[in-house]
């Protein structure tokens, strides 16, 4: 079976207008790139009419040769569509100029309403075939790479929580808890919090880590029996990479236990079951908030022990990947 390729970048392909793959409205004077056969043709178009395009590398090897795919600044998801697909029909299949050996430029010219883009047809979810995450093609409608952060997270066993930003608008952050041993031996009781998706970070909401470190207490962070409590961000999305990979919230002072055990001497043996202890603690002002690069020792560490990638360590990982292919 005949596939042509294409990648883009994974923020805007989960946003995919109408989950499906459409060509695009093409307009020199929108700043469209300068395909000459599209120039002279736009020349003609009657008023109500405007010319849709959509490209394809035309095989895996001129995709791996002109992608860049280990330079991308961002997460990308590479993609597969059968060359005879029905979508193609209506359009005319030409080199593209700036890639005459590489690429098919589909076009056409046809109706279109004033605020349309995009063009009402195209290749559904269940035809294109994505490059996924661990080395496997898969239906796109089923790659873990285009799954939600929901899903994505919870299956990795972080918990949602839910807060209201600084617009009224709900924001969501995913958290979880590790033992982490310290380079001294000390026994430490990590909480890693992660907003991907989002340019909303936690930094700028210190309530939701006092709520997110309280939602650790009473699902039994306690029982870890470390010496400290310590919590971390990852201040990182899937459209940008920043080297302050880490912020690290400091806690002021060791991390305390209100024993809630009966006072009394003969309350002590009564067979009630006994309650559960209270831990309180406090974050440090947020001024004192500190950020770790991706390399430092403590950024390795906490990253191991949470076997959490950087967004950079997964370009990487994917780009030798299809390397591979």
């Amino acid at each position: 079976m005949e596939y042509i390729y294409r990648y883009d970048p994974l923020h805007e392909h989960i946003k995919m207008h109408g989950d499906m793959l459409r060509a695009r409205r093409w307009s020199l004077a929108a700043g469209s790139w300068a395909h000459k056969p599209l120039i002279e043709a736009e020349k003609t178009v009657p008023p109500g009419e405007s010319i849709f395009r959509i490209c394809f590398w035309k095989s895996l090897d001129a995709a791996k040769l002109n992608m860049g795919h280990h330079l991308w600044p961002s997460m990308h998801v590479v993609q597969r569509v059968r060359a005879d697909h029905q979508f193609f029909n209506t359009f005319c299949r030409i080199d593209d100029d700036f890639l005459k050996d590489s690429a098919w430029l589909f076009w056409r010219q046809s109706k279109r309403n004033a605020d349309q883009i995009w063009t009402h047809d195209g290749i559904p979810k269940e035809d294109i075939d994505v490059f996924d995450i661990d080395g496997n093609w898969r239906k796109a409608s089923n790659a873990v790479l285009l799954s939600d952060s929901q899903a994505k997270f919870c299956s990795r066993g972080y918990f949602p929580h839910y807060f209201i930003n600084f617009s009224g608008a709900p924001e969501v952050v995913f958290w979880t808890t590790r033992l982490m041993k310290q380079e001294d031996g000390e026994r430490v009781a990590a909480i890693l919090i992660v907003h991907p998706e989002t340019h909303i970070h936690v930094y700028a909401y210190p309530h939701v880590a006092q709520e997110i470190i309280g939602r650790a207490l009473s699902k039994g962070i306690g029982s870890y029996k470390a010496d400290r409590i310590k919590c971390f961000a990852v201040s990182q999305d899937r459209e940008t990479f920043n080297e302050r990979d880490l912020l690290e919230i400091p806690i002021v002072g060791r991390w305390s236990r209100i024993d809630q055990r009966p006072k009394g001497f003969l309350e002590r043996f009564r067979k009630t079951p006994m309650p559960k202890p209270v831990y309180t603690i406090s974050l440090a002002d947020s001024n004192d908030w500190c950020w770790h690069p991706a390399d430092s020792s403590i950024a390795i560490r906490v990253m191991r022990v949470f076997q959490w990638k950087t967004l950079k360590q997964t370009i990487a990982c994917y780009a030798s990947m299809i390397d591979a292919l």
